[in-house]
Protein backbone atom coordinates (compact mmCIF):
# COMPACT_ATOMS: atom_id res chain seq x y z
CA UNK A 1 0.00 0.00 0.00
CA UNK A 2 1.67 3.50 -0.65
CA UNK A 3 1.86 6.35 1.57
CA UNK A 4 -0.68 8.90 0.17
CA UNK A 5 -3.76 5.86 0.55
CA UNK A 6 -2.57 4.80 4.24
CA UNK A 7 -2.88 8.88 4.81
CA UNK A 8 -5.78 8.91 2.99
CA UNK A 9 -7.35 6.13 5.52
CA UNK A 10 -5.97 7.47 8.29
CA UNK A 11 -7.83 10.30 8.10
CA UNK A 12 -10.88 8.73 7.90
CA UNK A 13 -10.35 6.50 10.71
CA UNK A 14 -9.73 9.82 12.73
CA UNK A 15 -12.38 11.65 11.69
CA UNK A 16 -15.07 8.53 12.81
CA UNK A 17 -13.16 8.30 16.06
CA UNK A 18 -14.28 11.93 16.66
CA UNK A 19 -17.14 11.68 15.09
CA UNK A 20 -18.08 8.79 17.87
CA UNK A 21 -16.66 10.48 20.47
CA UNK A 22 -18.56 13.80 20.16
CA UNK A 23 -22.05 11.39 20.24
CA UNK A 24 -22.29 11.72 23.56
CA UNK A 25 -22.61 15.18 25.19
CA UNK A 26 -20.66 16.03 28.73
CA UNK A 27 -22.46 15.40 31.73
CA UNK A 28 -24.21 19.13 33.04
CA UNK A 29 -23.94 20.81 36.47
CA UNK A 30 -25.15 22.41 39.18
CA UNK A 31 -22.13 24.00 40.13
CA UNK A 32 -23.46 27.04 42.50
CA UNK A 33 -26.51 27.52 44.65
CA UNK A 34 -29.24 27.65 42.18
CA UNK A 35 -27.51 26.68 39.28
CA UNK A 36 -25.64 30.23 38.36
CA UNK A 37 -24.69 33.37 39.46
CA UNK A 38 -28.21 34.63 38.14
CA UNK A 39 -30.02 32.09 40.71
CA UNK A 40 -31.93 31.12 37.76
CA UNK A 41 -32.39 27.26 38.58
CA UNK A 42 -32.24 26.82 35.17
CA UNK A 43 -29.78 23.79 33.95
CA UNK A 44 -29.72 25.23 30.61
CA UNK A 45 -26.84 22.36 29.70
CA UNK A 46 -29.19 19.44 30.47
CA UNK A 47 -29.72 17.06 27.09
CA UNK A 48 -29.88 13.40 29.00
CA UNK A 49 -33.49 13.63 30.59
CA UNK A 50 -36.14 15.08 28.81
CA UNK A 51 -40.01 15.21 28.99
CA UNK A 52 -39.71 11.60 27.41
CA UNK A 53 -38.03 9.76 29.91
CA UNK A 54 -38.68 12.21 32.98
CA UNK A 55 -41.02 9.77 34.35
CA UNK A 56 -38.68 6.74 33.90
CA UNK A 57 -36.66 8.33 37.16
CA UNK A 58 -36.27 6.04 40.27
CA UNK A 59 -34.29 6.33 43.76
CA UNK A 60 -30.60 5.19 42.62
CA UNK A 61 -29.24 6.18 46.19
CA UNK A 62 -28.99 8.30 49.02
CA UNK A 63 -26.13 9.42 51.11
CA UNK A 64 -25.78 11.66 54.66
CA UNK A 65 -25.21 15.28 54.06
CA UNK A 66 -26.17 18.75 56.54
CA UNK A 67 -28.36 21.21 56.38
CA UNK A 68 -25.49 23.23 57.28
CA UNK A 69 -24.49 23.89 54.27
CA UNK A 70 -25.58 23.16 50.34
CA UNK A 71 -24.55 20.28 47.90
CA UNK A 72 -23.56 20.85 44.07
CA UNK A 73 -22.68 18.33 41.16
CA UNK A 74 -19.75 19.53 38.83
CA UNK A 75 -17.65 18.09 36.30
CA UNK A 76 -19.03 14.61 36.95
CA UNK A 77 -19.21 14.22 40.38
CA UNK A 78 -21.46 15.34 43.48
CA UNK A 79 -20.20 17.45 46.50
CA UNK A 80 -22.39 17.08 49.44
CA UNK A 81 -21.65 18.48 52.78
CA UNK A 82 -20.71 16.24 55.81
CA UNK A 83 -20.88 16.82 59.56
CA UNK A 84 -18.15 15.27 60.95
CA UNK A 85 -17.39 16.20 64.59
CA UNK A 86 -18.43 20.09 64.80
CA UNK A 87 -17.22 21.10 61.31
CA UNK A 88 -18.79 20.47 57.75
CA UNK A 89 -16.47 18.97 55.47
CA UNK A 90 -16.81 17.84 51.64
CA UNK A 91 -17.18 14.64 50.62
CA UNK A 92 -17.15 13.51 46.89
CA UNK A 93 -19.86 11.29 45.25
CA UNK A 94 -19.67 9.36 41.70
CA UNK A 95 -23.36 11.00 40.60
CA UNK A 96 -24.39 7.13 39.03
CA UNK A 97 -24.26 5.20 42.23
CA UNK A 98 -23.45 7.70 45.22
CA UNK A 99 -20.20 6.01 46.04
CA UNK A 100 -17.66 8.31 48.02
CA UNK A 101 -14.73 9.09 45.91
CA UNK A 102 -13.19 10.88 49.36
CA UNK A 103 -13.45 13.67 52.02
CA UNK A 104 -11.80 16.90 51.86
CA UNK A 105 -11.45 17.98 55.47
CA UNK A 106 -12.24 21.59 54.67
CA UNK A 107 -14.50 23.90 56.48
CA UNK A 108 -17.36 24.30 53.87
CA UNK A 109 -20.17 25.68 56.31
CA UNK A 110 -20.96 28.18 54.13
CA UNK A 111 -21.25 26.32 50.53
CA UNK A 112 -19.64 25.50 47.78
CA UNK A 113 -18.54 26.83 44.19
CA UNK A 114 -17.11 24.81 41.25
CA UNK A 115 -15.50 27.28 38.96
CA UNK A 116 -13.01 26.52 35.75
CA UNK A 117 -12.01 23.49 37.70
CA UNK A 118 -11.67 25.13 40.97
CA UNK A 119 -13.52 24.32 43.82
CA UNK A 120 -14.24 27.12 46.31
CA UNK A 121 -15.30 25.94 49.91
CA UNK A 122 -16.69 28.81 51.84
CA UNK A 123 -16.76 28.80 55.32
CA UNK A 124 -14.33 30.67 58.01
CA UNK A 125 -12.07 31.50 54.91
CA UNK A 126 -12.82 30.69 51.32
CA UNK A 127 -10.39 27.78 50.10
CA UNK A 128 -9.73 27.25 46.75
CA UNK A 129 -9.34 23.75 46.22
CA UNK A 130 -8.21 21.05 43.31
CA UNK A 131 -11.25 19.09 43.28
CA UNK A 132 -9.15 16.03 42.23
CA UNK A 133 -7.03 15.82 45.24
CA UNK A 134 -7.85 18.19 48.09
CA UNK A 135 -4.94 20.02 47.70
CA UNK A 136 -5.58 23.20 48.78
CA UNK A 137 -4.29 26.16 46.43
CA UNK A 138 -5.16 29.22 48.15
CA UNK A 139 -7.03 30.44 51.31
CA UNK A 140 -8.95 34.28 51.07
CA UNK A 141 -9.51 36.01 54.73
CA UNK A 142 -10.75 39.41 54.70
CA UNK A 143 -8.38 41.74 56.81
CA UNK A 144 -9.08 42.37 59.71
CA UNK A 145 -10.93 38.95 60.48
CA UNK A 146 -13.40 38.81 63.26
CA UNK A 147 -14.09 35.43 64.99
CA UNK A 148 -17.15 33.69 64.80
CA UNK A 149 -17.73 35.20 60.57
CA UNK A 150 -18.35 32.59 57.77
CA UNK A 151 -18.29 33.50 53.89
CA UNK A 152 -21.73 32.43 52.35
CA UNK A 153 -23.10 31.46 49.21
CA UNK A 154 -20.05 31.95 46.64
CA UNK A 155 -21.09 32.16 42.74
CA UNK A 156 -19.42 33.26 39.84
CA UNK A 157 -19.27 34.97 36.10
CA UNK A 158 -16.56 34.75 34.44
CA UNK A 159 -14.92 37.90 35.68
CA UNK A 160 -15.81 37.77 39.47
CA UNK A 161 -16.32 35.40 42.76
CA UNK A 162 -19.04 37.19 45.04
CA UNK A 163 -19.26 35.67 48.72
CA UNK A 164 -21.52 36.61 51.58
CA UNK A 165 -19.92 37.21 54.47
CA UNK A 166 -21.97 36.87 57.90
CA UNK A 167 -20.61 38.26 61.55
CA UNK A 168 -21.73 36.63 64.94
CA UNK A 169 -23.17 39.70 65.30
CA UNK A 170 -24.09 43.35 63.37
CA UNK A 171 -24.80 44.06 59.29
CA UNK A 172 -22.72 41.36 57.44
CA UNK A 173 -21.52 42.32 53.66
CA UNK A 174 -20.81 40.69 50.33
CA UNK A 175 -16.87 40.42 48.63
CA UNK A 176 -16.15 40.92 45.29
CA UNK A 177 -13.48 38.36 44.83
CA UNK A 178 -10.24 38.03 41.77
CA UNK A 179 -10.28 34.21 40.98
CA UNK A 180 -7.03 34.73 38.95
CA UNK A 181 -5.25 36.97 41.95
CA UNK A 182 -7.25 34.89 44.71
CA UNK A 183 -7.56 38.20 46.28
CA UNK A 184 -10.42 40.46 47.73
CA UNK A 185 -11.55 43.30 45.58
CA UNK A 186 -14.39 45.46 46.85
CA UNK A 187 -16.74 44.67 50.19
CA UNK A 188 -20.42 45.74 49.44
CA UNK A 189 -23.13 46.28 52.29
CA UNK A 190 -25.63 43.34 52.43
CA UNK A 191 -27.71 41.86 54.89
CA UNK A 192 -28.53 38.24 53.26
CA UNK A 193 -24.96 37.91 52.36
CA UNK A 194 -26.59 36.77 49.07
CA UNK A 195 -25.40 38.09 45.93
CA UNK A 196 -26.14 38.11 42.56
CA UNK A 197 -24.17 38.20 39.22
CA UNK A 198 -25.48 40.25 35.99
CA UNK A 199 -24.89 42.57 33.27
CA UNK A 200 -22.40 43.70 35.30
CA UNK A 201 -24.12 44.14 38.20
CA UNK A 202 -24.27 42.57 41.98
CA UNK A 203 -27.84 42.26 43.24
CA UNK A 204 -28.55 42.11 46.99
CA UNK A 205 -30.64 42.64 50.14
CA UNK A 206 -29.45 45.23 52.42
CA UNK A 207 -30.41 46.61 55.75
CA UNK A 208 -33.10 49.40 54.61
CA UNK A 209 -34.22 47.46 51.43
CA UNK A 210 -32.31 46.01 48.43
CA UNK A 211 -29.42 47.87 46.18
CA UNK A 212 -27.52 47.39 43.05
CA UNK A 213 -23.89 47.88 42.89
CA UNK A 214 -21.32 47.85 39.68
CA UNK A 215 -19.60 44.76 39.10
CA UNK A 216 -15.92 46.57 38.31
CA UNK A 217 -15.92 49.36 40.90
CA UNK A 218 -18.35 48.51 43.46
CA UNK A 219 -20.21 51.79 43.78
CA UNK A 220 -24.08 51.96 44.46
CA UNK A 221 -25.85 52.41 41.18
CA UNK A 222 -29.42 52.13 43.02
CA UNK A 223 -31.25 51.50 45.68
CA UNK A 224 -34.95 50.99 46.74
CA UNK A 225 -36.13 50.93 50.64
CA UNK A 226 -38.77 48.33 51.91
CA UNK A 227 -38.04 46.43 49.27
CA UNK A 228 -36.37 42.96 51.54
CA UNK A 229 -35.85 39.43 50.26
CA UNK A 230 -33.48 37.75 47.84
CA UNK A 231 -32.89 38.63 43.79
CA UNK A 232 -32.83 36.20 41.04
CA UNK A 233 -32.06 36.94 36.94
CA UNK A 234 -32.76 36.65 33.50
CA UNK A 235 -31.24 37.67 29.77
CA UNK A 236 -32.61 41.13 30.07
CA UNK A 237 -34.92 42.10 33.91
CA UNK A 238 -34.09 41.27 37.11
CA UNK A 239 -36.46 39.90 39.72
CA UNK A 240 -37.58 39.70 43.35
CA UNK A 241 -40.49 38.48 45.21
CA UNK A 242 -41.57 41.09 48.19
CA UNK A 243 -43.77 42.11 50.38
CA UNK A 244 -43.22 46.07 50.41
CA UNK A 245 -45.02 48.26 53.08
CA UNK A 246 -47.56 45.50 53.88
CA UNK A 247 -48.82 44.74 50.98
CA UNK A 248 -49.44 41.77 48.87
CA UNK A 249 -46.12 39.30 47.75
CA UNK A 250 -45.11 40.65 44.60
CA UNK A 251 -42.95 39.49 41.78
CA UNK A 252 -41.69 42.74 40.88
CA UNK A 253 -39.03 42.85 37.51
CA UNK A 254 -36.20 45.91 37.19
CA UNK A 255 -33.99 46.59 34.60
CA UNK A 256 -30.27 47.24 35.34
CA UNK A 257 -30.51 50.91 36.06
CA UNK A 258 -33.22 50.02 38.89
CA UNK A 259 -36.42 51.25 36.69
CA UNK A 260 -39.09 49.58 37.91
CA UNK A 261 -40.73 47.24 35.16
CA UNK A 262 -43.84 45.04 36.49
CA UNK A 263 -44.72 43.34 38.97
CA UNK A 264 -47.74 40.62 39.73
CA UNK A 265 -49.01 39.35 42.51
CA UNK A 266 -48.78 36.20 44.19
CA UNK A 267 -50.09 35.66 47.39
CA UNK A 268 -51.08 37.99 50.92
CA UNK A 269 -48.69 39.75 52.41
CA UNK A 270 -45.83 37.06 53.23
CA UNK A 271 -42.00 37.62 54.83
CA UNK A 272 -40.17 36.09 52.24
CA UNK A 273 -36.66 35.49 51.57
CA UNK A 274 -36.33 32.39 48.67
CA UNK A 275 -39.18 32.10 46.88
CA UNK A 276 -39.83 29.19 44.31
CA UNK A 277 -38.64 30.22 41.16
CA UNK A 278 -37.07 29.40 37.86
CA UNK A 279 -35.91 31.72 34.52
CA UNK A 280 -35.45 31.64 31.30
CA UNK A 281 -35.28 33.90 28.39
CA UNK A 282 -39.25 33.19 27.47
CA UNK A 283 -40.37 32.76 30.42
CA UNK A 284 -40.21 33.42 34.43
CA UNK A 285 -41.39 30.38 36.47
CA UNK A 286 -42.93 31.17 40.05
CA UNK A 287 -44.93 29.76 43.07
CA UNK A 288 -48.22 31.51 43.18
CA UNK A 289 -50.96 30.81 46.08
CA UNK A 290 -53.16 33.36 44.95
CA UNK A 291 -55.85 32.94 43.31
CA UNK A 292 -54.93 29.07 43.63
CA UNK A 293 -52.10 27.34 44.73
CA UNK A 294 -49.27 26.24 42.47
CA UNK A 295 -46.92 27.67 39.64
CA UNK A 296 -47.25 29.86 37.30
CA UNK A 297 -45.09 30.97 34.34
CA UNK A 298 -45.32 34.68 33.40
CA UNK A 299 -43.46 36.95 30.45
CA UNK A 300 -40.14 37.53 31.58
CA UNK A 301 -40.57 41.24 29.84
CA UNK A 302 -44.36 42.12 30.70
CA UNK A 303 -45.38 40.01 33.60
CA UNK A 304 -48.19 38.71 31.38
CA UNK A 305 -49.60 35.41 32.65
CA UNK A 306 -48.60 32.52 29.81
CA UNK A 307 -50.11 29.69 31.86
CA UNK A 308 -51.27 28.89 35.50
CA UNK A 309 -51.08 24.98 36.83
CA UNK A 310 -53.16 24.18 40.32
CA UNK A 311 -50.40 22.38 42.52
CA UNK A 312 -50.12 22.43 46.13
CA UNK A 313 -47.26 22.64 48.68
CA UNK A 314 -44.63 24.28 46.19
CA UNK A 315 -40.92 23.68 47.74
CA UNK A 316 -39.02 24.14 44.30
CA UNK A 317 -38.84 25.23 40.78
CA UNK A 318 -36.16 24.17 38.41
CA UNK A 319 -35.93 23.97 34.38
CA UNK A 320 -34.31 21.97 32.61
CA UNK A 321 -34.13 20.95 28.44
CA UNK A 322 -37.87 21.97 28.55
CA UNK A 323 -39.50 20.27 31.50
CA UNK A 324 -39.80 22.22 34.82
CA UNK A 325 -39.70 20.40 37.33
CA UNK A 326 -41.79 21.17 40.56
CA UNK A 327 -41.14 19.65 44.08
CA UNK A 328 -44.43 19.86 46.28
CA UNK A 329 -44.82 18.17 49.88
CA UNK A 330 -47.52 18.70 52.22
CA UNK A 331 -48.03 17.88 56.11
CA UNK A 332 -49.36 13.95 55.86
CA UNK A 333 -48.02 13.33 51.86
CA UNK A 334 -45.41 11.65 49.70
CA UNK A 335 -42.65 13.73 48.37
CA UNK A 336 -43.18 14.28 44.65
CA UNK A 337 -41.71 15.47 42.09
CA UNK A 338 -44.19 16.89 39.07
CA UNK A 339 -42.99 17.41 35.84
CA UNK A 340 -44.47 19.67 33.67
CA UNK A 341 -44.20 20.72 29.72
CA UNK A 342 -42.31 24.24 30.34
CA UNK A 343 -43.49 26.27 27.30
CA UNK A 344 -47.39 25.49 27.75
CA UNK A 345 -47.94 23.61 31.31
CA UNK A 346 -49.54 20.41 30.33
CA UNK A 347 -48.38 18.00 33.02
CA UNK A 348 -45.91 15.30 31.84
CA UNK A 349 -46.79 13.06 35.19
CA UNK A 350 -45.58 12.99 38.80
CA UNK A 351 -42.33 10.86 40.37
CA UNK A 352 -43.24 9.81 43.93
CA UNK A 353 -40.95 9.00 46.76
CA UNK A 354 -41.90 6.22 49.46
CA UNK A 355 -43.37 7.39 52.60
CA UNK A 356 -39.93 7.59 54.53
CA UNK A 357 -39.09 11.22 53.27
CA UNK A 358 -39.68 14.08 54.18
CA UNK A 359 -38.80 17.50 51.86
CA UNK A 360 -37.38 20.20 53.88
CA UNK A 361 -36.81 23.94 52.32
CA UNK A 362 -33.11 23.86 52.01
CA UNK A 363 -30.45 25.56 49.77
CA UNK A 364 -30.14 23.49 46.46
CA UNK A 365 -33.10 21.23 47.48
CA UNK A 366 -33.34 20.36 44.05
CA UNK A 367 -30.98 20.18 41.62
CA UNK A 368 -31.13 18.38 37.80
CA UNK A 369 -28.07 17.71 36.50
CA UNK A 370 -25.49 14.90 35.10
CA UNK A 371 -28.89 12.95 33.98
CA UNK A 372 -29.98 12.98 37.51
CA UNK A 373 -32.38 14.82 40.04
CA UNK A 374 -30.97 15.39 43.18
CA UNK A 375 -32.68 16.52 45.83
CA UNK A 376 -32.49 17.50 49.84
CA UNK A 377 -34.72 15.52 52.46
CA UNK A 378 -35.39 14.20 55.67
CA UNK A 379 -35.54 10.13 56.43
CA UNK A 380 -38.54 9.68 59.33
CA UNK A 381 -35.28 9.39 61.71
CA UNK A 382 -34.67 12.78 61.29
CA UNK A 383 -31.46 12.55 59.27
CA UNK A 384 -30.89 14.74 55.99
CA UNK A 385 -29.78 12.63 53.11
CA UNK A 386 -29.17 13.60 49.77
CA UNK A 387 -31.55 11.64 47.26
CA UNK A 388 -30.34 10.63 43.58
CA UNK A 389 -32.91 9.79 41.07
CA UNK A 390 -31.70 8.05 37.58
CA UNK A 391 -32.69 6.99 34.60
Amino acid sequence: MNKPASFFILGILVLAAGSTAGAAPPPSSWPSLDADAAHSNNNTAETTLTARNVLKLKVKWTAPETNLSYPIVAGGSVYAPVLEGRKTHVRVLTPATGKPLGTFTKDALGGMLLRSGVLYVAGHTLQAIDPTTGESLAKIAPHPSKAGSVFLNPVADKKLIVVGYALPRGPGSLYTVDPDANQLVHKLPSASGLGVLTTGRVLTETIGGSAFYDEQSGKTLWSRAALKSNWFAGDTLDYTVSSVSGKKTTVYAYDGTGHYVWGRALAQPLAVQDWPHAVSPSAVYVETMRPQMGVEALDPLLGTVLWSRAIPDVQHIVLANGVLYVLTYGLGQQVRVIALHADTGAPIGAIVLSSGFFAFPASNGLMVANGMVFLRAETTSGAQVLVALGL
